[in-house]
């Protein structure tokens, strides 16, 4: 079980690296750190439009729950969740547990499955199928955490025009217990009752 960190944290960007290092049971779970993700920006492209303070506001909401288990959904090069089980379409993946396309359901994996579910601006991939996708999400954890696009403007783009109205639509109108807009991303997160 993943412990939460204690309260008193620093607040500069390469310390703040150390605050989601967590006491763990299970060693093979732990958050990705600030070096890390420098180190992913200076190696590849897609890193380089990331910005390490939406990671550090995930990790945040993350750090203040307890959990064993964590399926993390199409996490590019790096998990935000070390030692979480991976699905994704490319086979390539270092990690990958499930190689399958989130769009397609149902998922292959067992109700009740897992504790945290993570999807960092993945779900406007999905082709339609974003309701199916939360039931699914709904289906095997007890726990979520998705990230959006929020208001962005590219017309012809799946990232255009994501508006609370249109999560909370594909989400199934269930409330997050949190929510907060960091920059151009909002991030829900929510509890499922079992």
């Amino acid at each position: 079980m993943i412990r939460r960190p204690p309260r008193s944290t620093p607040s500069n960007s390469s310390a703040a690296s150390d605050v989601y290092k967590r006491q763990v049971d299970v060693a093979d779970v732990r958050f990705m750190t600030f070096s890390e993700f420098v180190a992913l920006r200076d190696q590849d492209p897609y890193y380089k439009k990331r910005n390490w303070d939406y990671i550090r506001t995930v990790l945040g909401i993350l750090s203040t729950e307890s959990f064993d288990s964590v399926l993390e959904l199409g996490p590019h090069r790096n998990p935000v969740v070390h030692g979480a089980d991976l699905m994704d379409i490319d086979p390539t993946l270092p990690g990958l547990k499930y190689h399958h396309d989130g769009a397609v359901i149902p998922w292959p994996v067992e109700d009740c499955t897992y504790d945290l579910f993570i999807g960092l601006q993945v779900w406007e991939h999905l082709q339609d199928k974003q309701k199916e996708a939360f039931r699914e999400v709904m289906r095997i954890s007890k726990m979520a955490i998705l990230s959006f696009p929020f208001n962005w403007h590219c017309p012809g783009d799946c990232h255009h025009g994501i508006t609370e109205e249109v999560i909370s639509d594909w989400t199934l109108h269930v409330p997050p217990v949190k929510k907060v807009i960091e920059g151009i991303r909002i991030i829900y997160f929510f509890k499922f009752t079992t």
